[in-house]
């Protein structure tokens, strides 16, 4: 069957459209930093933080504005402590981080743009994953949720509890009029549950996606063993060194008639099949 979009691709264009908008915002951020005075930052036994009620955000949330002071004066002391004196976190005041972020607003934006929030962090890869299910699935009446909490598969069923060896379920496939609860995720009529992974390049990390993976299909296979129902589960797996790796986790598959592993394009065709053929 002809590939009619390439998932992989299609992420890291996403990525670097959201680091060059995270570097827009971040800048701003950057420079409100080096107008603060010291009536605007509490001093605590920990570190450095904002007051807010003393400053002026310009439509930029408290949220962020304080994860960027917060990852900047880690930042700080992970890189430059011994460039600044720095015994412990707690020793760097608002005159160091100005000037450190001084010294980052003078740099080039090829510089700029590595220092601002990475997308992958922001969950924008799964994210982008479950809108490109949706995109295809929701013709077939079908929608896909992300994340919806503590929900784990294992040989005991679909549980609020981890009683397995994978982590909880990343995504769910269910029919459009249903809400992504519990309940209907256990007893609705077609359910396609899945583990969700971008893994780009080879690391020590990445390992351990690709084991977690695996452990996601070995819990399935248990699930299977046990219960003869409408539950359909999948490991999807983009990026250049997941894809190369799925192999692995097909390996572990022992019901291919209720799991399967794959990139997103992959999953989607398998989906479709499984809903027509229901």
């Amino acid at each position: 069957m002809k590939k009619l979009f390439d998932p992989t691709k299609k992420i890291l264009e996403k990525r670097d459209n959201s680091r060059k908008h995270n570097l827009e915002i971040e800048k701003k951020i950057w420079k409100k930093i080096t107008e603060l005075e010291e009536k605007d930052v509490i001093t605590s036994n920990k570190q450095i933080s904002i007051k807010f009620t003393n400053i002026e955000l310009n439509n930029i949330s408290q949220v962020r504005f304080g994860r960027v002071v917060d990852t900047n004066v880690k930042t700080i002391f992970r890189l430059n402590k011994n460039d600044y004196s720095l015994k412990d976190i707690k020793d760097i005041d608002l005159n160091i981080l100005k000037d450190y972020i001084s010294k980052l607003l003078r740099t080039d934006k090829e510089i700029q743009i590595r220092c601002c929030t990475e997308p992958n962090k922001q969950g924008l890869d799964e994210n982008l994953q479950i809108d490109m299910l949706n995109e295809e699935l929701n013709t077939l009446d079908y929608t896909v949720h992300g994340d919806v909490g503590d929900i784990f598969v294992s040989k005991d069923g679909i549980t609020t509890e981890k009683k397995g060896l994978s982590k909880r379920i990343d995504s769910y496939i269910l029919k459009k009029n249903l809400k992504p609860n519990l309940d209907n995720i256990k007893n609705s009529e077609l359910t396609f549950i899945g583990y969700q992974k971008f893994i780009l390049v080879a690391g020590g990390h990445q390992n351990h996606q690709i084991n977690d993976s695996c452990d996601f299909i070995k819990d399935s296979n248990k699930y299977c063993e046990k219960f003869d129902d409408n539950k359909f589960f999948y490991a999807l797996i983009d990026g250049y060194e997941g894809e190369k790796k799925t192999v692995k986790i097909k390996n572990e598959i022992k019901y291919n008639d209720r799991i399967f592993a794959g990139n997103t394009f992959d999953v989607i065709e398998w989906v479709k099949e499984k809903i027509n053929n229901a």
